[in-house]
């Protein structure tokens, strides 16, 4: 589980990368401001995943604490 973890941090890392460059960039045909947009709604679900991901980690701890 952690690798996946760690795999889904260097993701979001490289979309969140991506966000920040366009950000500062100017297209044409407004191809910049929509290529913003998905890589923001990519960064809030990564962000998402790996919370979910956490509670997982979190709920199978305190599982597995509990049946010992």
């Amino acid at each position: 589980m952690a690798r996946k973890q760690n795999d889904l941090k260097a993701l979001r890392n490289m979309i969140s990368e991506a966000h920040d460059i366009l950000r500062t960039t100017i297209l044409p045909e407004e191809r910049s401001q929509r290529a913003y947009e998905l890589l923001t709604a990519a960064v809030h679900l990564a962000d998402n995943l790996l919370g979910v991901c956490r509670e997982y980690v979190s709920t199978s701890l305190a599982l597995r604490l509990e049946i010992h």
